[in-house]
């Protein structure tokens, strides 16, 4: 199923008297919630959905807390989680401290499989 985009006009932030441009946006058939994929992984294994939405829920109290251990999450082929942040550029290292850190992030890096099944995705423009 292709993925739906729209044409959106924008300034480039960079190039403020430029004039503007045209670019494709992504656009979400909707979104899924926790127990709708449950439902879809048991209906591909064994187990049943309330065991996978188990399992889902113990992985999203688990994550958070292994990455503020400093831990990379690997997750194989589904991909890796690891925390990222700003900080405030000082004049000397002796000056950067915990407080110059800023807007922390959660990054994902998905896994190969992932990012070979996104290469061929294929596009539907929306109107």
């Amino acid at each position: 199923m292709p993925i739906p985009f729209v044409v959106l006009e924008k300034h480039n932030p960079q190039k403020p008297g430029q004039a503007k441009r045209f670019y494709a946006q992504a656009r979400s058939r909707g979104s899924l919630e926790l127990k709708e994929i449950a439902r879809m992984l048991s209906q591909r294994s064994s187990i049943s959905p309330p065991d996978v939405v188990a399992v889902l829920e113990g992985l999203i109290e688990l994550l958070p807390e292994k990455l503020s251990e400093g831990y990379l999450v690997k997750l194989g082929d589904f991909g890796t989680f690891r925390v990222g942040f700003s900080s405030v550029g000082e004049e000397t290292a002796a000056q950067v401290k915990s407080k110059s850190i800023s807007k922390t992030r959660i990054n994902f890096r998905p896994g190969k499989s992932i990012r070979d099944e996104l290469r061929k995705a294929t596009f539907e423009k929306k109107t």
